[in-house]
């Protein structure tokens, strides 16, 4: 049988491997996040030189071919 010492340790020890596990998840989003917003200012200004070359135009968000 456990003690209390014991169980509480192993509880201890499986929050704060739940906390790490917690951590690196966020640290993987928050970097997926960042790509994401990298690739939309990429995009974004790759239409706007498009736009301002006339060979797009964006109405409601949507571009169109002209």
């Amino acid at each position: 049988m456990h003690s209390l010492t014991q169980t509480c340790d192993a509880r201890n020890a499986l929050l704060s491997r739940l906390e790490e596990s917690n951590n690196k998840r966020t640290e993987l989003i928050d970097a997926v996040t960042e790509a994401m917003d990298v690739d939309r200012e990429v995009v974004e200004d790759i239409a706007d030189q498009l736009e301002a070359h006339g060979e797009i135009y964006v109405v409601n968000g949507v571009v169109k071919k002209t």
